[in-house]
């Protein structure tokens, strides 16, 4: 009787541990958060090859505040094809522009204003004057070499010359840079100030009136000496709503007006650039 006794005991001591230990088990398993971090250890190899569906980043349309280096993310309000940032410093993201068949180039356009032939000069395709506060063509240069230009001369009013010409059909959409290259003539003070405006038509727009965005201003230090070559950049330049194959007006300007402008001769434009990102 006793054994019998001793081993029933035993058996209920037996059951009690069990029950503890599946109770203790249970609460390890359950309490557990899986941890994402790290999918395989360092040096391991992934194989998603034969996966159903794979989806490796992390999408929205607010890039996080703060990463570290190498995380990717993937802004699914970018353009298509511009959407996967990476994490090349710490809290800084940087896009990564398409792939290989997708990659930005720039196209950069030099628009001449004025032919300088045998001494007449002609305004150059795309070129265009108003019959009042318009500048003026002019020419420079010694033979052999000859050169035109549009001279803004200062006055009571903005100087004014238009640029009409087209946005390349495969525009990306992205940034578009201007830049003025200019020489001084004869006069006193130290500062110009030079301006662009835009206006883009699309198809059934008004081409004979477009409507120009504000002025984009740059004030600017006049070389010391005439004929020395200087240059003003817009970049980025300014658009408004704009569609790849639309025409550009540029409406390109000095304001002497501005207290910025003290200078009292031209300022002879050359040439004008714009640099254009194409796919």
């Amino acid at each position: 009787m006793a054994k019998r006794r001793e081993t029933a005991i035993e058996v209920q001591e037996m059951r009690g541990k069990v029950l503890a230990c599946a109770l203790w088990c249970g609460v390890a398993v359950f309490g557990q958060r899986p941890d994402h971090g790290r999918v395989a250890a360092a040096g391991s190899v992934q194989d998603a090859s034969q996966a159903a569906v794979t989806r490796p980043f992390r999408v929205g349309t607010t890039l996080p505040n703060s990463c570290a280096v190498g995380q990717a993310f993937f802004k699914s309000d970018a353009p298509a094809g511009q959407n996967l940032y990476l994490c090349t410093a710490t809290d800084t993201w940087s896009a990564l522009q398409g792939g290989s068949s997708q990659a930005t180039y720039y196209r950069e356009r030099d628009y001449v204003p004025v032919q300088n032939q045998s001494g007449t000069m002609q305004l150059a395709n795309g070129w265009s004057t108003p019959s009042s506060v318009g500048a003026t063509r002019g020419g420079g240069g010694t033979s052999p070499h000859a050169y035109g230009y549009l001279a803004f001369a200062d006055g009571s009013a903005p100087i004014y010359a238009v640029l009409n010409t087209r946005m390349p059909s495969d525009w990306t959409g992205e940034a578009v840079n201007v830049e003025w290259t200019w020489t001084r003539g004869s006069g006193t003070g130290s500062g110009v100030v030079l301006g662009v405006e835009v206006a883009c038509v699309a198809s059934n727009g008004n081409y004979a009136a477009p409507g120009y965005g504000p002025v984009q201003k740059r004030s600017l230090t006049v070389p010391s000496t005439v004929d020395t070559l200087a240059s003003a950049s817009w970049a980025p330049l300014t658009l408004p709503a704009c569609a790849p194959g639309s025409m550009l007006a540029l409406r390109v300007s000095r304001d002497p007006t501005d207290p910025a402008d003290n200078f009292t001769g031209e300022v002879r434009m050359v040439n004008f650039t714009l640099r254009l990102p194409v796919q």
